[in-house]
């Protein structure tokens, strides 16, 4: 039973020190939060923190997985993950930005991690196993956070919803591609494993 115990007081901490994590970006750089903050906005003694966590950068991974699951398990296709997806994102644009702003490399290790999660989600819930739609996939994630970091520098707006929608098009613009790929190699493989003509044989 005090196993049982500990286990709840466990996840209940987390999932309070998870909470205070997404609101305390809406009013400040993620650089200038502190495990004390954390704790305090949690409501979690600050002793208690270190038993869950290493560091706040544990704490953020944590968080990131546990948000992409939570969308992963309401979406059981390409659509609806997508929408799922463009929701989650422009929801939690204000804290995405004051988390890249004057991000370190972990920060940014963190929130590419986050994004390879998405990637992989959005692979196995299409079914797209082609090559091509991985390397686009992992490409995005390169290019979406160099253009969040401009974007941010610039002070421009991020544009998500179109950033996803692009992607989500691109993705089928290219498994119909590789669907007519693949016909016509079946086609040229056929063609030169056919039986001469007979035509070639008269004469």
């Amino acid at each position: 039973m005090k196993e049982i115990t500990e286990n709840k007081k466990a996840d209940r901490a987390c999932k309070s020190l998870s909470a205070a994590l997404r609101i305390l970006p809406k009013y400040c750089c993620f650089n200038e939060i502190t495990v004390r903050i954390l704790c305090t906005e949690a409501c979690v003694n600050g002793s208690d923190f270190y038993l869950y966590f290493k560091d706040k950068y544990e704490l953020l991974q944590y968080h990131l997985a546990e948000t992409w699951e939570s969308v992963a398990a309401d979406s059981d296709d390409g659509a609806s993950l997508e929408g799922e997806l463009t929701r989650l994102l422009c929801s939690n644009e204000q804290i995405l930005v004051n988390m890249l702003r004057n991000a370190n490399t972990r920060t940014l290790a963190c929130v590419r991690e986050f994004l390879s999660s998405i990637v992989d989600g959005i692979l196995n819930v299409t079914d797209a196993e082609s090559p091509n739609q991985t390397l686009l996939c992992n490409f995005f994630v390169g290019g979406l956070l160099s253009y969040l970091a401009w974007a941010i520098e610039q002070d421009s707006p991020l544009y998500l919803r179109h950033l996803i929608s692009y992607l989500f098009q691109m993705l089928k613009a290219i498994a119909v591609w590789d669907a007519g790929q693949a016909i016509n190699t079946s086609v040229l493989h056929s063609t030169e494993n056919a039986p001469p003509s007979t035509d070639n044989l008269k004469g």
